[in-house]
């Protein structure tokens, strides 16, 4: 297959952006987020001054939402979940993107800025292992009478033999924070016990 150079010049663009993401994403997980956001923000601009620049009508990167989605994680990161939360409406503006990833970083947002029961509301519809527990305790801060039944569901689903030791882990965390909501000290600390002891 003949590849012209323009399409050629495309894919090496697209690979070089690729490899500045993944960058950026280390980044993030080594919560360097002020390093990740610089990043991020010169792959915008950049794409930015490319499209004002470009008198052929090139469409922007396929990866502008991934980067869109790593501001919000930035954001997320330094605290800013002001800063968030309006990232997110913008994008949700912007995207019909219905991706349980999407979701889930969308309900983290949610929960942030205190809005947990849109937070549950959302999460609900997430395929994502993780998405369940963050869905309790989602449901827990914007329904405290219903505590003790989300604690009784987690115990019920934490009994499932496919869940893994960081599924158990976060299954087991948000229980603990549910002890803690309702004033369970003595619980909560045998929850922190086994808590620790996934390591």
């Amino acid at each position: 297959m003949v590849v012209d150079t323009a399409n050629r010049d495309l894919i090496d663009q697209l690979t070089m952006q690729r490899f500045v993401t993944d960058k950026a994403i280390a980044k993030l997980k080594l919560n360097r987020a002020d390093e990740a956001l610089t990043i991020i923000r010169q792959l915008i601009w950049g794409q930015k001054f490319s499209d004002a620049d470009d008198d052929k009508g090139q469409k922007s990167s396929i990866l502008l939402p991934l980067w869109r989605q790593l501001v919000i994680r930035s954001y997320l990161l330094k605290g800013l979940d002001g800063d968030a939360l309006k990232a997110s409406m913008r994008y949700k503006f912007d995207y019909e993107d219905y991706n349980p990833e999407w979701n889930q970083l969308q309900a983290r947002v949610l929960m942030k800025n205190g809005e947990y029961a849109s937070a549950a509301s959302i999460l609900g519809y997430s395929t994502l292992p993780a998405s369940k527990p963050l869905r309790h305790l989602a449901a827990m801060r914007a329904f405290p009478n219903e505590l003790r039944s989300v604690l009784k569901l987690i115990r019920s689903e934490m009994k499932a033999d496919n869940l893994s030791k960081e599924q158990l882990w976060a299954y087991q965390y948000v229980k603990y924070l549910g002890y803690i909501q309702n004033n369970s000290i003595f619980t909560a600390c045998i929850e922190l016990e086994a808590l620790l002891a996934y390591g």
